[in-house]
């Protein structure tokens, strides 16, 4: 007899312990709905835009094609989140960017020039004898080159692309 109610005194404890945690998945599992049908709203909202700015015949056909770019990034997120998969962020924050309708080389040019010499400065600050870190500062250097190097020479430049090495450079 005494066993028995050992046994319904340690179910007992055991429900109590467990309802909480049922409650808990459940507000869990309720945030994540919630920050999924915020996140697709934000992409719905920056794929309109992108799709607008792609078809306005008033901007150049690079940010037309960067604007069509975005928009199917977008798309591609919204689709996914929408059926359940999981996103990883760098890939929602790229398909929330929204390129403006037309933005100056010269512009980029001297982000790129600010980036570089951003760059240089940390190789001999931060860095010293770290080979690992070096080698990573010296690809972002290369890719910043070669940024620069295509604005200056006029070749077309995806502008998610620039703002991924602008930001990765800084």
């Amino acid at each position: 007899m005494k066993i028995e109610n050992y046994r319904l005194a340690f179910v007992a404890c055991a429900s109590l312990l467990v309802v909480p945690l049922v409650g808990c998945e459940q507000a869990k599992e309720s945030a994540r709905a919630q920050y999924r049908n915020e996140m697709i709203q934000r992409l719905e909202n920056a794929e309109a835009s992108d799709n607008k700015i792609a078809s306005d015949e008033k901007v150049t056909s690079a940010s037309a094609a960067d604007s069509a770019l975005q928009a199917r990034k977008a798309a591609h997120a919204i689709s996914a989140l929408q059926h359940g998969f999981e996103v990883p962020q760098s890939e929602l924050d790229d398909a929330l960017q929204v390129p403006p309708g037309t933005y100056p080389r010269a512009e980029l040019i001297k982000e790129a020039k600010e980036t570089l010499q951003h760059e240089h400065d940390e190789e001999r600050l931060l860095y010293g004898d770290d080979t690992v870190g070096l080698d990573e500062l010296r690809v972002r250097e290369n890719d910043t080159s070669a940024l620069l190097e295509d604005l200056e020479t006029g070749e077309y430049v995806p502008w998610s692309q620039a703002q991924q090495t602008l930001r990765d450079g800084r």
